[in-house]
Formats: structure tokens, C-alpha cells, sequence
């Protein structure tokens, strides 16, 4: 095969077949050409298109192995369930989360890994969102581990849809709320113990204002009664309950004082 000049500028790929013969009694050269430029050219085309296939593929590789370290470095866990709510994917977390395996945790069923209180609740919402009621799905789920142990999940889910609009299955988030809602109780506990000081406060503030006012009646029950014991005659029959007054104010002082 070789590629040869033509008169009008161009060029043309020949595959040249030559073979010795005998002609007039003399060996002689018979050689036959013929125009493989159509064919070279599908051969090009086919390398060509080859060679982007693999190129493409590679790009998709790659692209696939960047998405799942993604998936798997993520903090929350991303799970696709199909229309029987069967597990078809997750990332790595997921599995952490749910206390089990990757391996494991594909084929199972999703509403499996919701905790009882709340599986009706969760099934609604799944039926809702495999039926079309709704596109997307934002609420709080209660969980529950392999090992039985449960958590507090904020789920993120929506409709997975093909190129033509047919439904593929579900894809959703879950992101861990145990420590927020840790945060939240401890928040909660930190704000009770302060008003349960405050009122305290307020008490100890009325209770020394009912002191003061009580020291102040005292000291005029007081006084009015030495002033009429010293007006009075010594026989007088009021002299005996005047010094009751007084000794029952005294009392009643010293309880302040002791308060």
C-alpha cells in the first residue's frame, strides 16, 4: 500500500500488487493498481471514532470514581431506592449510619431501617412520592440501627426520573441530628436551670420587700404600745395585754431577723 500524488493536486491511496510472469518467452513484472482511498478513509473514520469511544469511556471512569469518593467522603448518606422501596445505591455513610454494611444494606427494604413509632408515617410519604402527589420530601425520621439502636435524621428525598420521564425510583439524604439534637436538649435544660434562678431571684426580691414592710408594721406596733404604756397608770388592765403586744413584736422581730 502506498499514497501517490495526482495531477490535479490531490492524492490517492493505491494497494500495488506485483508479480513475475512470463511474457514473449522474457520473465516480465505484471502489476495491478488499485483505489483504496475510500477504504483507508472508513479505516481513519473507524480509528477516529474508536479512539473518542475510548477517550469517552475513560472520562466516564474517571468521572465515576471521583463521584464516589464524593459519596463516600460525604457527611450525610445518600440511598436510591427503587419503586418497591428496595435499597439500589448508597454511599458509605449511609451504611454507618444504619449500622451495617454496604453490601448488606443494598436489597433491603428502606422503611426496615424507620423506627416503629413513626413506619406509617414514613410509608405515606413514600407511597406519596412514588404515586407523583408530591416531587420532593424535607421532614424529620426517626431511625433505627442494625444493632436496634435508634437516631434522629433530617431526610431531603425526591422523584428520580429518566431522559423520557419515567419514573427510575427514589433518591434521598439523610443527615445525622444526633448532635444537634444533643445540643438542642442541653440548650433546653441550660434555659429551664435559668429561669428556674430567675424566679428563684424574684422570690428572694418580694421576700425582702415583705420583710422590710413587715419590720416597718412591727416597729409601729411597737412604738405605739411603749408610748401607751407610758401614758397609762400601772393598774390600768390595759398595762397586761400593752406588754403582750410587745413581747409577741419581739418574737416576731427576731423571726425576721433569723429569715
Amino acid at each position: 500500500e502506498s499514497y501517490h500524488l495526482v495531477k490535479n493536486g490531490g492524492g490517492m491511496h493505491v494497494e500495488i500488487d506485483a508479480k513475475v510472469i512470463e511474457f514473449h518467452g522474457e520473465p516480465a513484472c505484471l502489476n495491478s493498481i488499485r483505489d483504496i482511498t475510500k477504504r483507508k478513509v472508513a479505516e481513519e473514520g473507524l480509528r477516529q471514532s474508536q479512539l473518542e469511544q475510548r477517550q469517552v469511556a475513560t472520562a466516564l471512569q474517571e468521572s465515576e470514581r471521583t463521584l464516589r469518593v464524593l459519596f463516600d467522603v460525604i457527611q450525610s448518606g445518600i440511598v436510591q431506592v427503587d419503586a418497591t422501596g428496595t435499597v439500589t445505591f448508597a454511599n458509605q455513610r449511609m451504611a454507618e449510619m444504619f449500622g451495617t454494611t454496604l453490601p448488606d444494606l443494598i436489597g433491603t427494604h428502606y422503611l426496615s431501617y424507620v423506627s416503629p413509632d413513626q413506619d406509617r408515617q414514613a410509608d405515606r410519604g413514600l407511597k406519596g412520592l412514588l404515586r407523583g402527589e408530591t416531587e420532593c420530601i424535607y421532614s424529620e425520621r426517626h431511625y433505627r440501627r442494625a444493632d436496634g439502636s435508634q437516631f434522629w435524621g433530617y431526610l431531603t428525598g425526591r422523584r428520580l426520573l429518566n431522559a423520557e420521564g419515567k419514573l427510575i425510583g427514589l433518591v434521598g439524604t439523610i443527615t445525622d441530628l444526633t448532635e444537634l439534637r444533643t445540643a438542642e436538649e442541653k440548650r433546653l435544660k441550660v434555659e429551664a436551670q435559668m429561669l428556674h434562678v430567675q424566679k428563684l431571684e424574684s422570690l428572694g426580691v418580694l421576700a425582702g420587700g415583705i420583710a422590710h414592710d413587715f419590720n416597718n408594721i412591727l416597729l409601729a406596733i411597737m412604738g405605739n404600745a411603749s408610748l401607751a404604756l407610758h401614758r397609762l397608770p400601772c393598774d390600768s388592765a390595759a398595762v397586761h395585754h400593752l406588754h403582750q403586744i410587745e413581747a409577741a413584736s419581739r418574737v416576731l422581730a427576731a423571726l425576721g431577723c433569723a429569715e
